[in-house]
């Protein structure tokens, strides 16, 4: 399977590719919930700083990611959740996520008891961010976290 060029990916040029397509691209994909202002966002395979920040990029540019929209971000069919270095380098993309957006919820969904700790390394990078992060092991719990917030 070729990748698009980087311009398609980030939606430049004329025949910028839906999310679905960049999903395609970059095993990753997220879906809007208007009714209980959710996204959901799910990572397959290894998971990258591009591809993380290409998400954020494509969430960030679209019109239905407005102030309180929850974060659930579904990591149970990748392959890894991330490194501390990972973690050190999105921070910043979700920082100017916040600015832009106000303070974020992200539910982080992980199976896995070590990638709980790499949820919680991220949750205190992002705290000074006015961003919470907190792990959960099933989707249900997580769409809880972040509903009952409200």
């Amino acid at each position: 399977m070729t990748q698009p060029k980087a311009e398609a990916i980030c939606g430049l040029g004329s025949n910028a590719p839906s999310s679905r397509e960049v999903a395609a691209a970059l095993s990753a994909s997220f879906e809007f919930d208007p009714v209980r202002s959710l996204v959901y966002v799910t990572y397959r395979g290894r998971l990258t700083v591009g591809e993380v920040a290409q998400v954020i990029e494509k969430l960030s540019g679209d019109p239905r990611f407005q102030p309180g929209v929850g974060i659930v971000s579904d990591h149970s069919r990748g392959e890894t959740f991330g490194t501390a270095d990972l973690v050190a380098q999105i921070m910043p993309r979700f920082a100017e996520l916040a600015e832009r957006n106000g303070p974020l919820r992200v539910a982080l969904i992980t199976p896995r008891e070590v990638q709980i700790g790499m949820a919680n390394l991220a949750a205190v990078h992002a705290s000074p961010h006015h961003i919470q992060i907190q792990p959960f092991q099933t989707r249900e719990a997580a769409e809880a976290w972040l509903i009952e917030a409200r």
